[in-house]
């Protein structure tokens, strides 16, 4: 595109130049417009070519990931969390190679027709495991999702941390104190909910909201919280 710009310009100068010179006892530079203006005639439509080729190009790459985003909420879901401004991150396509994930989907319930229903990916950082509940309320409290994963002790926690009485909830922010582009933690009350959460300034969605789960007990909180408190400094 940029080599068809310089001979516009170039076929440009050379038109203003000729016609200096133009008189009728000058043929010549007579001949030498009329070459120069179909040569700049030619330059304009290649550049109008390139740039609709470029335009087609840029269509066809925001379609495709307007599709794998959508691939994961249905359409009044995505209608919803736009009118009421939850963000969420632009590029989901990372989350097509999580096998089981295809039928996952953010919907709204049926009953109330205006509460997000969410699947919900819960995050153990000291054992780095993860489960997944499959639908999960907006306005229902935390504490039901915690008393739900941790209804039976968990086969590798063998010193009895994670109960639904001994563990915080996190979740991760964009942007820390003193660098935006840095990542920050929040803690979330049992009492709270992920509609809370979704109108925190700094929360960002991901394909489907992750919660990490902390003990309280295990010497493991100490080290998650300082993991973040270095990332801020």
């Amino acid at each position: 595109m940029a080599k068809n710009e310089e001979a516009i310009d170039w076929c440009q100068r050379g038109i203003a130049e000729v016609q200096k010179t133009m008189t009728v006892f000058a043929p010549d530079n007579n001949e030498q417009m009329k070459a120069l203006k179909a040569l700049l005639i030619k330059c304009e439509e290649a550049h109008k070519r390139e740039q609709q080729r470029v335009e087609r190009e840029k269509k066809a790459e925001k379609e495709k990931l307007s599709k794998k985003n959508t691939r994961f909420a249905d359409e009044k879901a995505l209608e919803v969390m736009k009118t009421r401004g939850i963000k969420r991150e632009a590029d989901l396509s990372g989350a097509e190679e999580l096998t089981g994930w295809e039928h996952l989907q953010i919907t709204i319930d049926s009953e109330s027709g205006e509460e997000l229903q969410l699947p919900v990916i819960v995050a153990f950082s000291e054992v780095m495991m993860t489960e997944l509940v499959e639908k999960f309320g907006e306005n229902q409290p935390i504490g039901q999702l915690l008393e739900e994963v941790l209804a039976e002790p968990k086969p590798w926690d063998t010193e009895g941390h994670y109960s639904p009485d001994k563990v915080e909830v996190y979740v991760e922010l964009k942007g820390g104190a003193a660098d935006a582009t840095s990542a920050s933690i929040a803690r979330i009350k049992s009492t709270s909910t992920l509609s809370k959460l979704f109108a925190h300034p700094k929360y960002v969605m991901p394909t489907f909201p992750l919660l990490q789960i902390i003990s309280t007990s295990s010497p493991f909180r100490a080290v998650f919280l300082e993991r973040y408190k270095q990332q801020q400094q």
